[in-house]
């Protein structure tokens, strides 16, 4: 009963996208909205109240939130669910993998060794506001000279992505000074003191690779608090400034039992097992980063404008992000890189737009042809891409953006691993050309190196930078220029990697709809083309979340940072 109840939502919500009736964002399963009012006792414990707005497709049986790295005074009380105002009904014995009817208006607890994860039953299609409550308690931490807020509002890697968010952070105890400080890492979010109240807000979507941590001073003695951190403010901002916070500061091997981990020891001591040299103390890694952050180069301007095209490739400019630190360039670059590939490689002929006629699912939508011999003439880095696309083809060589969403979905190692080619050689192309090297920490760190930009290396970058500005005002271009030496192919290759493609192609088509109408290139096509990482990417986030044993990890996006904080704050859809 199920299952065509969800083949016959899906196929309405086709139709009603196709013909517009469904906004863009509703058609996915990210969060049309997030609001999340936290109320602070005097006690210290913390009451969420989130307001979770889906639009429902009519596939999957639940929503989860997973909570972890808690202290052992953190935890999880008074969990509710409702709708519009009507209470779902607790399941104690809650069953992630139980069918949709068995949840269907109901919540649930699943607890992991270090985690807990609040689920509850996904609604009938249409829009629908979940309101999720629960407290945490002893949320505030106390220092050794003042209390924090530190806490993991948002993972990155979010199976579930907010199209917007809003978090006020209220108490009783808050005053007109009484929040001291306000940090956020991991999202460029709107973050204010005001009226008593912390407020924090995004008008934009979640990137995949962003987070949210919030770490907010306050006076010592102001809540009556059980968590006790062991060191100082200052100690708590640097180690925040300087490390990932989806990193546990746990190693593994920790966690296996003792019996384990005395093996490993013996082992290690036998074979030279590094254990030491490998995690290293809280205070090692902030001299380390502190060390790092002074031999990278200054911080890149954004605001320069470069008109010529970078002699560098794509991959080569997501490298140098890396390499710069620039988590947000380097995450929005990794994940576009499938776009801008897919664009070469219509304009080489290696791949071409069609309809799909072959597969009923996805039969009268656009997609591209692939090419087997076309994959052979490829080199090893673009081959593992190509390779992708041409294993979630099917028999048929034809792909859909939802098919390939699927296949990363079904298996989602391939998706990063189809990627690593490309890294590795542009990894390579920059050392070969002096734009990367390796420099000794120094002092106690004499033996420890690591790779940065060389001045050259972070010229290149600050122009590739200004070529993504420049890209962005086509009234500077010169249409002969641009026809005349095919400059416009570059610029959709890289206006693609800078997620700028169809901004590029609008400017484009005024000026040489002629030579676009060659390669088939037209509004549908370029639609399409830009869907291609968002399908892959999505697919992979989807998946990594289907275990209640899955746990986010990677990198940040703007901001970076907040590597103390307490609590991590996962979810998605089942």
């Amino acid at each position: 009963m199920q299952k065509s109840k969800a083949l016959l939502g899906a196929l309405v919500l086709f139709l009603s996208t196709a013909l517009g009736v469904v906004p863009a964002a509703w058609a996915t399963r990210d969060l049309a909205d997030l609001k999340v009012t936290v109320e602070i006792a005097p006690n210290g414990n913390a009451h969420f109240t989130e307001e979770w707005t889906v639009y429902e497709d009519g596939t999957g049986s639940e929503i989860f939130k997973r909570l972890g790295r808690l202290p052992k005074t953190m935890e999880i009380r008074d969990y509710k669910v409702s709708e519009n105002g009507k209470p779902y009904t607790f399941e104690p014995n809650w069953k992630p993998k139980a069918d949709w009817d068995k949840k269907y208006q109901k919540y649930g607890v699943v607890k992991g060794y270090s985690t807990i994860e609040l689920g509850w039953g996904r609604g009938t299609r249409g829009m629908h506001t979940y309101t999720l409550e629960y407290t945490v308690t002893n949320f505030i931490m106390n220092l050794k000279d003042a209390q924090v807020i530190n806490w993991q509002f948002l993972n990155d890697h979010l199976s579930a992505l907010p199209q917007g968010y809003q978090y006020v952070i209220k108490s009783p105890k808050f005053g007109p000074k009484t929040v001291e400080d306000i940090r956020v890492y991991g999202n460029y979010a709107y973050h204010t003191y005001q009226n008593n109240q912390i407020l924090l807000r995004s008008d934009r979507a979640l990137l995949s690779s962003e987070y949210l941590v919030v770490l907010a001073k306050l006076p010592a003695g102001t809540f009556d608090t059980k968590t006790n951190v062991d060191q100082t403010y200052l100690e708590t901002l640097e180690i925040s400034n300087t490390t990932d916070p989806n990193k546990n500061d746990i190693p593994k091997p920790l966690l296996w039992g003792g019996g384990i981990l005395l093996a490993l020891g013996a082992a290690g001591a036998i074979i030279g097992l590094p254990l030491r040299s490998r995690y290293k103390s809280k205070k090692q890694r902030t001299e380390t980063a502190r060390r790092k952050e002074n031999l990278l180069p200054d911080t890149f301007k954004d605001t320069n404008i470069y008109p010529q095209v970078p002699k560098d490739t794509p991959e080569m400019i997501w490298q140098m992000a890396v390499l710069a630190e620039d988590s947000f360039y380097s995450a929005r670059m990794k994940k576009h890189l499938l776009t801008a590939y897919v664009l070469k490689w219509i304009l080489e002929g290696r791949v071409k737009a069609t309809k799909i006629t072959s597969k009923w699912k996805y039969e009268g939508t656009t997609g591209i042809q692939l090419d087997h011999d076309q994959y052979q003439q490829l080199d090893r880095a673009e081959q593992k891409l190509y390779k992708l696309l041409l294993d979630a083809s099917g028999p048929d060589n034809t792909l859909a953006p939802d098919e390939l969403k699927e296949y990363c979905n079904k298996y989602p190692d391939l998706w990063p691993e189809s990627q690593s080619g490309l890294a590795i050689r542009g990894q390579a192309q920059l050392a070969s050309q002096h734009l990367s090297e390796k420099v000794p920490l120094g002092d106690s760190f004499q033996h420890s190196k690591i790779e940065r930009l060389s001045p050259t290396g972070a010229k290149h970058y600050q122009q590739a930078l200004g070529f993504k500005n420049y890209l962005k005002d086509f009234t500077l271009i010169d249409e002969r220029e641009v026809t005349e030496v095919q400059l416009w192919k570059q610029y959709l290759i890289y206006g693609a990697l800078f997620d700028l493609t169809e901004t590029v192609y609008q400017q484009l088509k005024k000026v040489i709809p002629e030579e676009l109408a060659k390669y088939s290139l037209n509004d549908r096509i370029i639609r399409i083309t830009v869907s291609w990482a968002p399908a892959a990417e999505s697919g992979t986030e989807s998946s990594n979340y289907n275990s209640s044993d899955s746990y986010s990890s990677g990198s940040g996006g703007g901001g970076g940072g907040g590597g103390s904080a307490g609590g991590s704050s996962g979810g998605g859809f089942r």
